[in-house]
């Protein structure tokens, strides 16, 4: 049986963390007792959780990467960050201010050409390729790629570990993916096949579930 790592995803906006509800953010507070201080929530989650996913709304949304907030993370966590990378250019500061591993997606990059750039910086790279009816991209080409030969182009780049985002309610089967790679999985959809798929190595959840709230 697969043993999968759990991994809290934390979106952090104007310095604060929140929750999306119906289109719109709202501070952790709103939700529960729980603080909003991005540096607070990562120590009380660490107790339980060994790796986070800093989502960077502020930089996803096309403004100033929130850098000072990723400064200030424990370097007992292994911190993820999403910041809406687009080019190569941009992972650079990510890196400098403290990530552990850069999160590049398909629905911000620019093109697989950027990616061959970043592998060429850094091979601490992971590739979301987010998933609603097809691959999610600005860049037609990618859009038209399927996800198994999208994962293919990346191996042979040197790229082997993706986060797979199910923004769909559909189930989708990964049992054809190349065995090299390592997924780590953000789904509504949890099927009992999930659980046991050995190339399925990490679930990444929301704050609500890492909290039990609601």
């Amino acid at each position: 049986m697969s043993d999968i790592e759990i991994i809290p995803a934390i979106s952090i906006l104007n310095a604060a963390v929140v929750i999306a509800d119906n289109e719109r953010y709202v501070p952790l507070s709103e939700c529960d007792a729980l603080p909003d201080d991005p540096l607070d929530v990562v120590e009380k989650l660490s107790t339980t959780y060994k790796k986070m996913l800093l989502l960077d709304i502020n930089a996803i949304e096309g403004r100033l990467p929130q850098m000072e907030v990723i400064q200030d993370m424990p370097d007992t966590t292994e911190i993820w960050v999403d910041g809406g990378i687009r080019k190569a250019d941009d992972i650079y500061d990510f890196f400098m201010s403290g990530a552990d591993r850069v999160v590049v997606s398909t629905k911000s990059m620019r093109g697989l050409s950027e990616i061959e750039k970043m592998l060429d910086i850094s091979d601490e790279l992971i590739l979301e390729i987010a998933i609603q009816g097809g691959v999610i991209s600005n860049d037609p080409a990618i859009g038209r790629l399927s996800l198994n030969k999208i994962i293919e182009i990346m191996i042979e780049l040197g790229c082997i570990e993706f986060i797979i985002s199910n923004l769909s309610n559909d189930y989708i089967s990964l049992d054809s993916l190349p065995e090299s790679a390592k997924i780590t999985l953000f789904s509504q959809v949890w099927n009992d096949d999930y659980a046991t798929n050995n190339k399925i190595s990490g679930r990444i959840i929301g704050l609500k579930e890492a909290f039990h709230i609601g």
